[in-house]
């Protein structure tokens, strides 16, 4: 088992993969009474054509199988729901689904072993029947019908439809109600044993926890449990360049206050994992600059009621799809929309700060420190830099090795052809 330390915090991880692929990161952290274990799979609401290794055809799935596989693993045989099971042992247990990745976790503090082991047990266990197939529909539907009626969830997948063409990142992680029709057993069933294996998963844990014993515990588990060989799916990744699909869209709704979004899309296919880390620090330095509540852009804003407190900004980036979006509800959507772009279009004119920068990289490097005292802050950052493709203290060296000057490097990105507007307009009396 690899140790990995940090010599700076004087903190440490370790990390193995076991004989049947499952990757394994412990994290001990005995002073902290909770325990904190997630199971994740390297399959979200992207993976939706693939090849396999044996097959030369693409295959093609519905959107939205990811998140209802996600669904059905709580069901065990005999109507038995995992969920109960972990109520009994005092554990708490949740899901979610990503672009990227299905997670399964719990946090608890006693019945950690058992709690852990049945983790294992129900993700690793498919059960699917035709019947509970059916009903569960109308669970998702109802889900995808409600997003609906949200002005933000219809903003937020309109300025995606405008950023991208191709990508599968447009389409929403839940599916739609005519893709939700065309799934049945045979299609999960066949995706999970594409994605489901070992060798596509990493199990971390972090908390009051024995290293050894908790580690022995996990290879007994596996140990016991035959799997078939690993397909090795080749996702079919549609990467795009910086330039937008639309320049402009919008939606009508029963609101009274326009929910308008301005999108920046970024190219980064040719970027490995930590320069799209170090991307990524200085994107958000930038936006803290020139967009945080803070600022005196944002001040400025609101007295001239171009903004209102529901103003926020986001960004992800990562190898197949990157963006950033400036968010929010106006009374005026084009002088919002007008005053976003001329922002993010003049960013490379402004000279930055130097000690607003250096005060920046303290106080980041300071949030990465208060986060070990949280073992599903802990969790969860192992868990993401694992899909990112970097390592849990790559972060904190990035932000120790930054340096003013290398903002310039981002300057690239901020051009008229990356840049779209969505917006939910009200409807008209």
């Amino acid at each position: 088992m690899e140790k990995i330390t940090n010599e700076l915090l004087k903190e440490s991880y370790y990390k193995c993969i076991l004989p049947n692929g499952l990757t394994v990161v412990l994290f001990p952290k005995p002073l902290i009474k909770r325990s904190y274990a997630m199971l994740t799979v390297k399959y979200g609401s992207i993976h939706q054509e693939f090849k396999l290794s044996e097959r030369n055809e693409i295959i093609t799935t519905p959107a939205g199988v990811a998140h209802f596989l996600e669904h059905k693993m709580f069901e065990m045989p005999e109507g038995v729901d995992a969920s109960n099971l972990f109520a009994e042992l005092g554990a708490d247990v949740n899901a979610y689904t990503s672009h990227e990745n299905t997670s399964y976790y719990f946090q608890t503090v006693m019945n950690f072993e058992k709690s852990l082991e049945l983790l294992l047990d129900f993700v690793q266990t498919p059960y699917f029947i035709e019947e509970s197939v059916e009903s569960e529909k109308l669970i998702i539907e109802q889900e995808i019908m409600s997003s609906l009626d949200r002005p933000n969830s219809v903003c937020y997948q309109g300025i995606l439809k405008n950023l991208f063409e191709k990508n599968k990142i447009i389409d929403d992680i839940g599916g739609t109600k005519e893709s939700i029709s065309l799934i049945n057993k045979d299609i999960l069933q066949m995706c999970y044993n594409t994605f489901y294996h070992p060798s596509n998963m990493i199990l971390v844990c972090a908390g009051n926890f024995d290293l050894e014993s908790t580690l022995e515990l996990i290879k007994n588990n596996q140990n016991n449990k035959d799997f078939a060989p690993y397909l090795n799916p080749e996702v079919i990744y549609y990467l795009e360049s910086n330039k937008v699909n639309k320049e402009y869209n919008s939606f009508m709704m029963d609101v009274n206050t326009s929910c308008v979004s301005v999108g920046l899309k970024l190219d980064l296919s040719n970027k490995s994992p930590k320069e799209i880390l170090k991307i990524a620090v200085l994107f958000d330095f930038i936006l803290e600059e020139q967009f945080d509540y803070s600022s005196k852009n944002y001040q400025k804003w609101l007295r001239e009621h171009i903004i209102d407190y529901t103003f926020t900004f986001n960004f992800s980036l990562c190898k197949t799809y990157a963006y950033i979006t400036i968010d929010g509800q106006a009374i005026d959507s084009n002088v919002f929309i007008d005053t976003m772009r001329k922002e993010l279009l003049n960013i490379p004119n402004i000279k930055f700060d130097e000690e607003r920068f250096n005060n920046f990289i303290r106080s980041h490097i300071a949030y990465q420190i208060r986060k070990f005292n949280s073992v599903e802050a802990i969790a969860n950052s192992l868990n993401d830099e694992y899909i990112d493709g970097t390592e849990l203290f790559d972060k904190i060296e990035t932000l120790q090795n930054l340096k003013l000057s290398d903002i310039k490097e981002v300057y690239e990105y901020f051009s008229s052809d990356a840049l779209s507007s969505f917006v939910v307009l009200p409807k008209e009396n």
